[in-house]
């Protein structure tokens, strides 16, 4: 069962601008853009690619990524993207990041860094 603060945003501040400024960076990354969602302040559940993900805001625990994973992360500081939360995703025993751009309060474009 998905959360009530997995919704789409119904009023964001031009998606479509925000998207056309930063997908060519995002996808010479390698991150994969989900889609505009409410950033969750504690813990819940989605479905993303046929796959049950569970959400939470990243605490600053260790993560250790595949080579992959790390060259989108090291590369996010020369292309200025404006990440401003990250979240953790766990599925099937696997880790995944995403990293959040905000476009309105509370809400952000979700970009899926990996999961491994």
């Amino acid at each position: 069962m998905t959360q009530p603060w997995l919704r789409e945003c119904p009023n964001f501040i031009d998606e479509d601008a925000i998207l056309s400024r930063w997908s060519p960076a995002l996808t010479g990354l390698g991150f994969v853009v989900m889609g505009v969602y409410h950033v969750p302040q504690g813990r819940g559940r989605m479905i993303w690619r046929d796959r049950q993900l569970l959400i939470e805001p990243y605490q600053g625990q260790e993560l250790i990524a595949p080579p992959e994973v790390e060259n989108r992360l090291a590369g996010i500081p020369r292309t200025g993207i404006p990440f401003m939360y990250w979240l953790t995703a766990c599925a099937d025993g696997h880790t995944g990041l995403i990293g959040v751009i905000a476009t309105d309060p509370g809400y952000g474009i979700w970009c899926w860094a990996g999961l491994w």
